[in-house]
Order: C-alpha cells, then structure tokens, then sequence
C-alpha cells in the first residue's frame, strides 16, 4: 500500500512540474481610450523572437484604476481588429476572431504576422454609436 502511495503522489508531482508554470505575457501595447478613465491593454504570450510566421492569441483588456471607471468600461465593445503591412499594402493570410471574455476582456486568434517587417495593428471600440481606433505599430524581425 505505502508502495503504491508513493507513486500515486510521484505520478501527481510529476505532472505539476510539467504543466509548468503559467505563460509569461508580454505587453504589446498600453493606451489610452481619449476621454476616458481606462486604457486598452493588449498582451500576447509569444515571446518577441517567435513572433514571426506564428500563430499567435492578442489577449485585450481594458484596464482602469477607479471604481467609476470599471463600470463604464463595460459599455465597450471590440468590434474590429486588423494587421497590416503598409509598404506592401496588405495584410495578413489568417482572418481573426474576436472573443469575448468577459466584462471589458476579449480574445483574437489567429494572429499571424508572416512577413518581417513594419506591421500595424488596428483596434476599433465602439460604444453609443461612437467608434475609437486605436492603433500600435511592430516591427517584425
């Protein structure tokens, strides 16, 4: 019995130490929405080196710092999301989805920037009839 405990408890220890411990994010960018008391923070887990030809998951999420912001961030929404290489006038093989998780969180997946280069990241927030696009330029290596 103390035999097969023991592996029970080294089967279970060992796949905690596989699962590792959770992804690093990497900020992508952080801006504010003009006017309002939250920015737009977007993430990825893909790290700078691994970007290129990837299929990767943008995590956004409004972030606010007052109790009066929270409440008028979930009157946002994601609406669109694009990137694109302006000197080539294209953008990218994949076409995204948008997610959304929760109260001012959304997911987009696949996002995958092919080409090395300058890309250019476009989010558009709509709320009242009232669209804010916000935009993050990346050089891919």
């Amino acid at each position: 019995m103390k035999t097969w405990l023991h592996g029970v408890l080294w089967i279970w220890i060992v796949g905690l130490s596989l699962e590792g411990k959770a992804k690093e994010m990497r900020e992508v960018t952080r801006q504010p929405i003009p006017g309002q008391l939250f920015q737009v923070l977007v993430q990825t887990e893909t790290p700078v080196a691994q970007q290129l030809n990837q299929m990767m998951t943008l995590f956004v999420e409004l972030v606010s710092h007052t109790k009066e912001a929270e409440g008028a961030r979930g009157k946002w929404k994601l609406t669109a999301f694009t990137a694109e290489m302006p000197a080539h006038k294209h953008g990218m093989v994949v076409t995204p989805t948008i997610t959304t998780q929760g109260d001012g969180k959304w997911k987009i997946f696949p996002v995958k920037l092919h080409m090395m280069g300058h890309w250019r990241l476009s989010f558009s927030f709509e709320k009242d009839n009232q669209i804010q696009t916000l935009f993050q330029d990346l050089q891919v290596k």
